[in-house]
């Protein structure tokens, strides 16, 4: 079977990152967004 991409969205907080070990459980690879503010230098 291929294994297929899911994006989550939010997948960061609390709800998104639950959903994406359920998923992984499931078979599925998920997807996120990671955007970080950069600091003051």
């Amino acid at each position: 079977m291929e294994k297929v991409e899911i994006l989550v969205s939010g997948g960061m907080g609390y709800i998104g990152s639950h959903t994406c070990v359920e998923l992984i459980k499931a078979g599925y690879i998920p997807v996120t967004e990671y955007w970080s503010t950069p600091e003051k230098a």
